[in-house]
């Protein structure tokens, strides 16, 4: 249902301000050997993305973390071979109500869980993700700075050569935080 997208996206985009506005979270920041949960919001219909999103957690797991995944599928992907499961969730343009925001209720319940990190990987806008995003309820929010900088709180700037590796500069910069100055 293409009719009047863009109008859509618009009353959703209001309609996720207003929401925005009540919610309430703690901001902590937070080393990356420190966070136990890290929340991964990504887009799953880029192949290499979803590559590196598979290499940062494979590198997180001798640490013991715990990770929990959301991934977006734009329509424009036509075949994909995802299943949900308790770790990994994906939702596509089918989840999307009529203002082109999420609706699924595991959707829902990742906005409203607090895990200490929430990293944020998508090359492009899409308003689905940045609804999850600006009303996640994570304690610290890292990723690039574009295109969903403005609710970031930490935020690494990319070239369009090397954005692929976005995992490799936030475990760099957030691996030295330094925990001794943390209250």
């Amino acid at each position: 249902m293409k009719l009047f997208r863009k109008t859509r996206t618009r009353v959703g985009a209001w309609i996720l301000n207003r929401q925005a506005k009540s919610v309430k979270r703690i901001v902590n920041v937070i080393s990356l050997k420190q966070a136990k949960n890290i929340a991964i919001v990504f887009d799953a219909g880029d192949k290499g993305i979803v590559d590196e999103v598979n290499r940062f957690i494979k590198s997180r797991t001798e640490f013991g973390t715990n990770f929990t995944l959301l991934g977006y599928i734009p329509e424009h992907v036509t075949e994909h071979n995802y299943i949900s499961d308790k770790k990994k969730t994906f939702f596509t343009v089918k989840d999307l109500g009529f203002f082109m925001y999420p609706q699924s209720e595991s959707v829902s319940a990742f906005i409203e869980s607090t895990p200490d990190l929430l990293v944020v990987i998508s090359r492009y806008y899409y308003f689905p993700l940045h609804w999850v995003v600006k009303l996640s309820k994570a304690r610290f929010k890292a990723g690039a700075s574009k295109p969903f900088g403005d609710d970031l709180d930490f935020m690494i700037e990319l070239n369009e050569q090397n954005d692929i590796y976005l995992t490799d500069q936030l475990a760099h910069y957030l691996g030295s935080i330094n925990e001794n100055k943390m209250a």
